[in-house]
């Protein structure tokens, strides 16, 4: 669970972090996204030290367990990440605006990015490897 949430914090923490100091975000949206910021870094901190503690404990069937879920989870987080509505909302039809998207290198390097700091720790970790890392390449967060 920690391994989970922290993908997700840290994704968003890179996103905010970005629009906290964008010139082009509105400024209520950079004061909210700083807020944002500054309360997430208690919890990434917590999860990273705990996933820390506890991740020496599993036995290999609990890591390759742990491996898989976490995966699919970071799979499914990077791509609730746009809302297929957007597409719909410039009158592309959601299925042909998500496969574009996949297939553009501008938005694969851009999931890749918001993980940047996150999957090189779970990898150290053990939480990356073997055939569930598969589903990361896949997300483009590696």
């Amino acid at each position: 669970m920690f391994a989970a949430i922290l993908i997700c914090e840290e994704i968003l923490d890179t996103l905010q972090r970005e629009a906290m100091t964008h010139e082009r975000v509105q400024p209520l949206v950079r004061l909210v996204s700083r807020i944002h910021v500054v309360e997430e870094a208690r919890h990434v901190r917590y999860a990273r030290e705990e996933l820390v503690r506890i991740m020496p404990r599993l036995n290999k069937g609990q890591l390759a367990r742990q491996r898989v879920v976490v995966a699919v989870v970071s799979y499914l987080l990077a791509d609730a990440l746009i809302d297929p509505k957007v597409y719909e909302s410039v009158g592309i039809a959601p299925e042909v605006g998500r496969a574009a998207a996949l297939a553009n290198p501008h938005h694969q390097q851009t999931r890749r990015w918001m993980a940047e700091k996150v999957m090189p720790f779970l990898t150290e970790l053990g939480i990356v490897g073997g055939p569930s890392k598969r589903l990361y390449r896949k997300s483009f967060l590696i």
